[in-house]
């Protein structure tokens, strides 16, 4: 992890246009741009810009998860090897795993930090809203970060990270609520959406400080995301230990 941190300090700028640039990008054209022409009360009693603000913060933080636990890891074990030279000190593979989603999680909640600072002087989010949905994108991302990392570390080629990104997190995205409530999805299409890590971790950031779900809400959010972190760490830390295994 400290390698990482002064690896990632030396690379900031590119953090921060992956971490703040874009997202922002995304606010100001979806939650201002098509928020303008959506009239107020068409998705609930909050205007369309309050209603896409937290989903654009807990998709950033998954992105970057994704982009956290897919290239670096593969470098790891292929191109750059770093994994093979920390496996020959007592480091054990299961620490490089926590090690590396430590950092991400850093990375995550300093870049979701800015995006919700600038969202609450664009009053786009009320302060502890803005507070609470930076949690709760960080612990979702984390959550999807752990198969991620597992996914990373069985494939042998980067051109299947183009495969997981078209398949699974574009649609992913889509389909979670982000833009629109899933209600107006077809019923097996929303049964899929409630599936996804996204779903929950976008319910609980745009609901989280506004009263609107019940602790029984919350809890069952939270499972979810717990299930898949513990399915996806089980996995990692599998991988890790047989490729690591000398």
């Amino acid at each position: 992890m400290e390698w990482q941190a002064v690896h990632g300090i030396r690379n900031w700028r590119g953090a921060l246009v992956g971490g703040l640039v874009i997202p922002l990008v995304t606010l100001a054209a979806i939650g201002f741009g098509l928020g303008a022409v959506v009239p107020h009360g068409a998705v609930g009693d909050s205007s369309y810009l309050r209603f896409v603000a937290p989903a654009v913060l807990a998709t950033a933080a998954f992105q970057y998860a994704v982009a956290e636990s897919t290239e670096p890891v593969m470098a790891g074990f292929k191109w750059q090897r770093t994994y093979e030279g920390v496996a020959v000190t007592p480091v054990t593979p299961r620490q490089m795993v926590i090690g590396q989603l430590l950092w991400t999680a850093a990375q995550i909640a300093a870049s979701g930090a800015l995006v919700a600072l600038v969202m609450v002087a664009c009053d786009a989010m009320e302060p502890l809203p803005a507070l609470l949905a930076l949690v709760f994108s960080t612990v979702g991302a984390l959550a999807f970060a752990a198969p991620v990392m597992a996914f990373s570390a069985m494939v042998r080629d980067g051109s299947a990270f183009t495969a997981l990104n078209r398949m699974i997190i574009l649609p992913m995205t889509l389909v979670a609520g982000t833009y629109f409530p899933i209600s107006q999805l077809p019923t097996a299409a929303r049964g899929l959406a409630m599936a996804t890590p996204l779903w929950h971790t976008v319910e609980l950031c745009r609901d989280g400080g506004t009263g609107g779900p019940t602790s029984g809400a919350i809890a069952v959010h939270l499972a979810v995301l717990a299930l898949w972190a513990a399915i996806g760490l089980a996995a990692t830390f599998r991988l890790f230990r047989r490729r690591l295994t000398f």
